[in-house]
């Protein structure tokens, strides 16, 4: 039950996203940390708002699922953004609405370590056919402050 829950949740927050890009333009990453869940929530929450990204929502599965009786691990998608860079490229890609606002998908493995899963910012180039040079420009900035990110919570250890 806990597996099929997983699932479910996981195809409702990403949709049709795949890690062939051979089927989507929208492939999915993942990274793991020896944190545990709760500290793993914390230091990214940290990270994010650290490289100058505001958290828009924190969304607790886990918490939503104990209100239903059903015994869920850790599921959190943090939900933020970078208004300053991404309002502009809204502005003249208006599809990128669908897209944003920038989420990463954490979860607590069987072996109680923490991973992460998100989608390269890089790829909405692509995906919403964006030319503007300026635009590609905010993307790619917004895509290292990710890596960034993303590496360092793979990175900790405690």
């Amino acid at each position: 039950m806990k597996k099929i829950l997983h699932i479910l949740v996981f195809i409702a927050i990403f949709g049709c996203a795949t890690t062939d890009s051979s089927q989507s333009t929208l492939t999915f990453h993942e990274k793991s940390s020896k944190l545990i869940s709760k500290r793993a929530v914390r230091n990214l929450k940290k990270l994010i708002k650290a490289s100058g990204f505001k958290i828009i929502k924190v969304l607790d599965y886990q918490r939503e699922a104990r209100k239903l009786g059903l015994n869920l691990g850790t599921y959190q998608v943090i939900t933020f953004t970078h208004a300053a860079r991404l309002s502009q490229i809204i502005e003249s890609n208006p599809t990128l609405g669908l897209d944003l606002p920038l989420k990463i998908l954490l979860v607590q493995d069987d072996d109680g370590r923490s991973k992460i899963l998100y989608n390269d910012p890089m790829e909405l180039i692509a995906r919403h056919s964006i030319t503007s040079e300026v635009s590609k420009e905010h993307i790619q900035q917004i895509s290292g402050e990710f890596e960034k990110i993303t590496s360092q919570f793979s990175e900790q250890r405690k």
